[in-house]
């Protein structure tokens, strides 16, 4: 069962991508057979030392846990069923940014996935795999990200540091929910 948290950032600048244009993302923390976090390096414009959680937009036709299934194969290559996902966590982002408020709705499954062979899929360059104290030390760069970290490539301009803000707690929200939960 989904822990519901809700956020709200005043945003520093545009909202980025997801906040923007999606609605719904779907997102996986993933553990290997040594106990390590699994996550996207596949991402070449994120700043360094910045990787994210496997997963990506919901489809229009698709649940959340659909999603996140799918997602898990096109990133990873493993085929997964509705059983090995756990509910983590339900975060309702709100960013405001000019008086404008721009909602955006992320699911967070947990998988325990117990296998040591990964091969990236097609949005993703690198699977890495991060003991819980690199997870630890990547939510503290998440949240370090500076506001006047502007991206600004391919007509698209938003801050690091609100993106860092929001996945920074999103990040923090699974690790937490994984802990008490005992997975």
């Amino acid at each position: 069962m989904f822990k519901i948290y809700e956020y709200k950032i005043n945003l520093a600048a545009e909202p980025f991508e997801n906040l923007k244009y999606r609605d719904r993302t779907a997102l996986v923390l993933c553990k290997d057979g040594k106990g390590n976090y699994l996550l996207d390096d596949g991402k070449n414009f994120y700043p360094k030392g910045i990787v994210r959680l496997l997963g990506g937009g919901i489809d229009a036709d698709e649940s959340a846990l659909e999603g996140a299934i799918r997602e898990v194969n096109e990133e990873m290559g493993v085929l997964v069923s509705q059983d090995e996902m756990a509910e983590l966590a339900e975060i309702d982002v709100a960013g405001v940014f000019e008086g404008k408020t721009y909602k955006h709705k992320v699911f967070v499954y947990f998988l325990n996935s117990k296998k040591d062979d990964y091969l990236a899929g097609d949005d993703v360059s690198d699977i890495v795999a991060y003991s819980e104290k690199e997870y630890r030390e990547l939510i503290k760069r998440y949240l370090e990200l500076r506001d006047d970290n502007i991206y600004n490539q391919k007509g698209i301009t938003f801050s690091w540091g609100d993106y860092g803000k929001v996945y920074g707690f999103i990040h923090q929200v699974a690790l937490k929910e994984l802990k008490a939960r005992g997975l």
